[in-house]
């Protein structure tokens, strides 16, 4: 049984109705995460919905940019001070704690994403490749409910155990280059080169984060991808591989727009070593 259980639920499937082409699961009582979220923000501006979507879609469009900021909420509030200067002064003060207390429960609730996902492609061999969140509810019994399984993909034992020992390896106190790229390797990566610089910065990119693009410069994880396929471009990438990669780009994505930076690879390490 899952360890989560008791925090997160899948709707049952309604075999009854379901066909081979159509999949008919019970309805969860709940509203999509990002309306929440939107709904949380909405409350802590006065009621300004307004200004909530305003707030949240500034923050989709940077991030596709690439210039996004993970500003703390006092940063946040002085950079839209202009749109809110018909709050007094304690007012600005409170909506600060309030901001602050949206962030650590939405951050609360991407690590349980996190862990949730973490387990069932480490542990379980069986994930939703397509984890965004429009297909995450939270539910009025308080827990968060994932649907929409269109994109369900299978890891196989061997590939689990790759998988496994690629994270296992970006998590190493002291990270060995050589290592990685033979885990790669056994995963079913192909390399033009032997590079294995490049490699470990594609295994990070892959499956933990693409922090190493701000080093460089590269505003987005596309145009980090194309920096390093310059150097060393793939001859195969595994069918497992970009799932993963999916779910582990759909989770950063989801912290960016929260205000946090998410490694996907640290959060899947006690999975890994399981």
């Amino acid at each position: 049984a899952s360890p989560y259980r008791n925090k997160v639920m899948v709707p049952e499937p309604l075999l009854k109705y379901t066909t081979p082409n159509v999949l008919i699961m019970e309805c969860l009582d709940g509203v999509k995460l990002a309306e929440s979220v939107e709904d949380d923000l909405t409350k802590i501006l006065k009621g300004d919905r307004t200004l909530a979507r305003q707030m949240m879609d500034e923050k989709r469009k940077a991030l596709f940019a690439g210039t996004l900021s993970t500003d703390s909420p006092r940063q946040e509030l002085q950079r839209l001070r202009s749109k809110l200067v018909d709050y007094p002064l304690h007012q600005q003060m409170y909506t600060i704690v309030q901001l602050t207390f949206l962030k650590w429960k939405q951050k609360r609730a991407v690590d349980l994403l996190l862990d949730v996902h973490g387990h069932q492609i480490l542990v379980n061999g069986k994930f939703n490749g397509d984890c965004h969140p429009g297909n995450v509810l939270a539910l009025s019994n308080g827990k968060l409910g994932l649907i929409d399984y269109g994109q369900c993909k299978t890891l196989n034992d061997a590939e689990r155990l790759s998988l496994a020992n690629i994270i296992s390896h970006l998590g190493a106190t002291s990270v060995d280059d050589v290592a990685v790229a033979k885990a790669m390797d056994d995963f079913g990566f192909r390399f033009q080169n032997d590079r294995t610089d490049i490699i470990l910065e594609t295994a990070r990119l892959f499956f933990d984060s693409d922090a190493g693009r701000k080093k460089l410069g590269c505003s987005t994880p596309q145009e980090y991808l194309e920096y390093l396929q310059a150097r060393n471009p793939f001859l195969s990438v595994p069918d497992a591989a970009i799932f993963v990669a999916r779910a582990s780009f759909l989770f950063r994505g989801m912290g960016a727009l929260l205000g946090f930076e998410v490694h996907t690879g640290e959060h899947w390490m006690k999975h890994a070593r399981i």
